[in-house]
C-alpha cells in the first residue's frame, strides 16, 4: 500500500504501510468511499480526512516510523490509533500528538507495543481480512461497504455505521468466528434508520451459524464519561 493512500470507510483512515509493522485492513478509495459519502456527507467526509492527515503529518515530522506504523482512523472528531510501535514511549507519544491537533475530541488508542522481529503474523492477518470483508460482501442483509475490518496479531478491530443493531450484531458475528481471530474490539456505530438501496447487493451465501463458538468479543456498556469501550453499540 502506498504511504500516501486513504482508505475511505465509515471511519476515515490515513495509513501507511510498513511491512509486518501495521494493522493489515481491507479497502480503498474506489471501494468504499461512495458508501462513506452517503452516510456522513461530503463536508463530514472531508473534515474527517483532514483531521487523519494532520494528525499523520505530526507523525511524519515526529519521527516516520511512527508514521508508518500507525494507522489514524477519524470520525467526527473521534480519532482512533490502530497499530503496532517498539515501546511505550512512541505508543505515548502517539497519543500526544493526536490530541495536538484543532479538532479532535477523542482519541482511542488501541496501538500494541510489539518488537518488529516478533511481528510475525502478517499473512494471517490478511487472510482473517478477507474472510470477514468476503462474508461480509455476501451477506445480504449487512452493508459491507459501510465497515472497515482491520487486524493486528489475530485481533480484529471493526470500524463503521450499521443502520441498526442486528446489522452491527451480525458483523461482530462474522467477525468472531472467522478462523484464527483471537479476539473482536468494535467500534461500530449505530444510525437506527432504515437503510437505502445496498450497492453490489448479492443473495446472502453465508448463512449465520447458530450457537457459541469463536472467538471472544469485548463488551462493554458505554457512558458519557467514558472512552468508548471494544464492542460499544454507539447510536447517533
Amino acid at each position: 500500500m502506498n504511504k500516501n493512500n486513504i482508505i475511505f470507510g465509515s471511519f476515515v483512515a490515513a495509513s501507511a504501510a510498513l511491512s509486518g509493522c501495521v494493522p493489515v485492513a481491507l479497502g480503498g478509495v474506489g471501494a468504499t468511499a461512495g458508501a462513506f459519502v452517503s452516510e456522513k456527507g461530503l463536508s463530514g467526509t472531508v473534515i474527517d480526512a483532514k483531521l487523519a492527515r494532520s494528525i499523520r503529518e505530526r507523525y511524519e515530522d515526529y519521527n516516520p516510523r511512527l508514521y508508518e506504523m500507525v494507522i489514524v482512523t477519524a470520525y467526527q472528531g473521534e480519532v482512533m490509533l490502530i497499530g503496532t510501535v517498539p515501546d511505550q514511549e512512541m505508543r505515548t507519544k502517539a497519543n500526544e500528538l493526536a490530541w495536538q491537533v484543532e479538532g479532535v475530541s477523542k482519541v482511542i488508542d488501541e496501538i500494541q507495543i510489539t518488537d518488529n522481529e516478533a511481528y510475525k503474523n502478517e499473512a494471517n492477518d490478511k487472510i482473517i481480512v478477507t474472510s470477514i470483508k468476503s462474508k461480509m460482501m455476501f451477506a445480504s442483509d449487512i452493508h459491507s461497504l459501510n465497515f472497515e475490518v482491520y487486524s493486528i496479531n489475530n485481533i480484529v478491530y471493526l470500524s463503521g455505521v450499521a443502520y441498526d443493531d442486528n446489522e452491527a450484531q451480525r458483523v461482530m458475528n462474522i467477525a468472531s468466528k472467522t478462523g484464527n481471530v483471537k479476539l473482536v474490539k468494535s467500534y461500530i456505530r449505530v444510525k437506527n434508520r432504515k437503510p437505502g438501496p445496498k450497492f453490489g447487493r448479492y443473495p446472502s451465501a453465508i448463512q449465520q451459524a447458530q450457537g457459541g463458538g469463536g472467538a471472544a468479543s469485548q463488551t462493554t456498556q458505554q457512558t458519557d464519561a467514558d472512552m468508548p469501550k471494544p464492542a460499544d453499540v454507539m447510536h447517533d
